[in-house]
């Protein structure tokens, strides 16, 4: 486990997986992630409460890419991780996305709105825990939606 002191990382090139609680409860406010990296545990940044809008991957890297300082895989059809200290009370989730991944939204107690352009992805565990104050919003047109995703409120949203 990571030093709680730590601020700022930059992961170097000889890494090529960032594992289990690797940065947990960490202070981190930026990580650049490099184009080494091949795998990174769903657990990796848990407790990171100072991470604002800074993960940044690396444009070579063939399995990871970063959108606004959220992390996707690279065809940004997967969002991994939402960073929890993003400024900014509402945020819109790409089209491309078909899944979001474990945890990834959690603690994001800041985010009151969650916009979707597309279709509902599907849910890893725990994806919205302890975000009560969020509301789901998604377009019409669009399918799989109900009056709740991933125990959350969900209404359509008029653009």
């Amino acid at each position: 486990m990571a030093t709680a002191s730590l601020t700022s990382v930059t992961i170097p090139t000889t890494v090529t997986n960032i594992g289990i609680s690797a940065f947990a409860r960490c202070s981190l406010t930026t990580v650049t992630i490099p184009s080494s990296v091949t795998f990174i545990d769903s657990s990796a940044f848990e407790s990171c409460t100072n991470l604002m809008s800074a993960i940044t991957v690396a444009v070579l890297n063939s399995f990871y890419s970063s959108l606004d300082g959220v992390l996707f895989d690279k065809r940004q059809t997967a969002l991994i991780r939402y960073p929890m200290a993003k400024a900014g009370s509402a945020y819109t989730i790409p089209n491309s996305v078909t899944s979001i991944g474990d945890y990834a939204f959690r603690y994001c107690s800041q985010l009151t709105g969650l916009y979707f352009q597309g279709n509902a992805p599907t849910l890893g565990s725990s994806v919205f825990e302890l975000d009560t104050n969020m509301t789901v919003y998604y377009l019409a047109g669009t399918t799989g939606w109900g009056a709740t995703f991933g125990g959350r409120p969900a209404m359509l949203w008029n653009r």
